[in-house]
C-alpha cells in the first residue's frame, strides 16, 4: 500500500511557511533569553537579588485606558517569573480588554 502525496494550494503552502518562520523566530528568541540569563549569572553572580533590586530608570507605560494585569508582580508570591534570573525580575504582563461590559 503506497501513500499518495497530497496537493496543497499556494495559499496553504504560504501559511505553512509563515507558521514555520514564526516557530523559528520564537525558538531564536528563547535561545537568546537563555543565553542572556547565562551571561547575567556569570557577570553578576549573586550580587543582585530579586528582592533587593531597584530599577535605575523611570518608566512610563506605553498605553492608556483600562488594562488588566494577567501575570506578574513585585513579590515572589505574585510574580510568575521570579525564578528566572535577571531578565524577568518583577515582570508584569498586561492584557487589554477588547470587549465592553
Amino acid at each position: 500500500m503506497s501513500v499518495k502525496p497530497t496537493k496543497i494550494s499556494n495559499e496553504q503552502a504560504r501559511n505553512f511557511l509563515v507558521a514555520d518562520l514564526w516557530k523559528l523566530f520564537v525558538f531564536l528568541q528563547s535561545i537568546g533569553q537563555v543565553f542572556g540569563e547565562i551571561v547575567a549569572k556569570i557577570k553578576y553572580g549573586s550580587k543582585i537579588s530579586a528582592e533587593s533590586y531597584q530599577c535605575k530608570a523611570e518608566y512610563i507605560l506605553p498605553f492608556e485606558g483600562k488594562w488588566t494585569v494577567a501575570n506578574g508582580g513585585i513579590t515572589k508570591e505574585t510574580s510568575h517569573s521570579w525564578d528566572l534570573y535577571y531578565s524577568q525580575i518583577k515582570n508584569i504582563d498586561y492584557l487589554r480588554k477588547i470587549w465592553y461590559d
